[in-house]
């Protein structure tokens, strides 16, 4: 499990932000995708905040799988 200096679990964030960088923009409806791409940015945003607490982590984590579920092949 990936912990942060100050105790907070990151693991599971880090794993899905991981696989989302991984998808392909070409097979993905556009505006599911700008939605993913939106919550990537806040999951990287808070993975890498001083200031994350643990909640804000499991929340990023949970939205980002979300819109990861909503994606639509084209």
């Amino acid at each position: 499990m990936v912990v942060k200096s100050d105790g907070l679990k990151t693991k599971d964030l880090y794993k899905t932000i991981h696989k989302a960088s991984k998808l392909k923009a070409e097979k993905y409806n556009k505006r599911k995708w700008r939605y993913m791409q939106k919550q990537l940015k806040k999951s990287k945003k808070i993975l890498y905040s001083n200031a994350a607490t643990q909640k804000s982590i499991n929340s990023a984590k949970s939205d980002l799988k979300k819109s990861i579920n909503k994606l639509r092949r084209k």
